[in-house]
């Protein structure tokens, strides 16, 4: 292998490494200023300390809504279980009232069907 040529390849390689390396350097300072614009958005969409008491003196009658909302929410289904034990506590005692009219009621048909019948 001759030394020039090998030179030749070295000088070679060193250009078309530098421009890979120029195209990567230019790659990362695009993604570097991307990088800095969002973030500079994002600072300037953020909520900061000035603007959160506007923010709560605007949105705070939706808040306490919602809020409403829930402990309403928890009412009713703390109402509907207390009405659902209650009816289930009236719905025995109004079976056993049942079951004493029924048996008052076959005691007097079979009184009077013995005092009409004879038996």
């Amino acid at each position: 292998m001759d030394p020039q040529s090998d030179h030749d390849i070295l000088i070679a390689m060193k250009a078309e490494f530098g421009a890979k390396l120029d195209r990567a350097l230019a790659d990362i300072k695009e993604l570097k200023d991307n990088v800095a614009a969002r973030v500079t958005d994002l600072e300037n969409e953020k909520l900061n300390k000035d603007d959160f008491g506007t923010y709560i003196s605007e949105h705070s009658a939706s808040h306490k809504i919602l809020l409403d909302g829930q402990t309403d929410h928890e009412k009713r289904i703390r109402s509907l279980e207390t009405a659902k034990n209650t009816l289930q506590g009236e719905r025995k005692g109004i079976s056993a009232f049942w079951q004493v009219v029924v048996t008052v009621v076959t005691v007097v048909v079979t009184w009077f069907a013995a005092k009409v019948f004879g038996r």
